[in-house]
């Protein structure tokens, strides 16, 4: 994942969780040395 990704992800991830992932956390994240995100483009 990039940070291009990210608006995306978050809106994704509202759609279909109760508890997602905010564009803030998963930004976070990207940082991370521990983190992996994959992404999938349609």
């Amino acid at each position: 994942m990039a940070e291009e990704h990210i608006l995306a992800v978050a809106r994704v991830e509202r759609e279909c969780f109760a508890s997602p992932w905010t564009a803030d956390g998963l930004r976070a994240e990207l940082v991370s040395d521990t983190a992996v995100f994959l992404v999938a483009l349609l």
